[in-house]
């Protein structure tokens, strides 16, 4: 008798997850699929393939494309608020220290979320008419605090 094989690393499955761990997991494995294929390229089949899942189970959270890229778009604008724009629009008696503050938020955030940064750098560049209002509006925030900080 042999040994049973184990799986090859591209069929090995993940494991059960609650729906909303599993929702997360999806969303982390988008911001890595959107970072490797650019949000014009990346599909389901991308992500299932990064998480371990069928490609079914990605359409049963995000039932198209579409719904997917903007649920992936509005965790990488959290994260951009929590990350940055929270931290500009601290208030604080030393503007001065608190722009210097913002240009440390920034790079900590190229740190430490390099693949939602890209993902934010791609998502600057693209005129898709679906993506883009999401996009000027996360910038209108960052641009607005940035204002308050520099009138301060």
């Amino acid at each position: 008798m042999t040994a049973p094989q184990s799986k090859a690393p591209s069929q090995v499955r993940a494991g059960r997850l609650a729906p909303a761990e599993r929702r997360r997991s999806l969303l982390e494995s988008g911001i890595r699929a959107l970072s490797e294929n650019r949000i014009g390229k990346a599909v389901h089949a991308d992500l299932a393939k990064i998480a371990g899942v069928s490609t079914p189970t990605v359409f049963h959270y995000f039932p198209s494309r579409k719904v997917l890229i903007e649920e992936i778009l509005n965790d990488v604008a959290g994260v951009i608020r929590s990350q940055i724009i929270s931290i500009v629009d601290a208030e604080s008696d030393k503007p001065e220290e608190a722009l210097i503050d913002s240009g440390h938020a920034i790079a900590a955030f190229a740190r430490d979320y390099p693949e939602y940064a890209k993902v934010w750098l791609i998502w600057s560049t693209l005129y898709d008419p679906d993506y883009r209002p999401a996009y000027l509006k996360i910038e209108q925030e960052f641009l607005a605090v940035c204002a308050k900080l520099l009138s301060r």
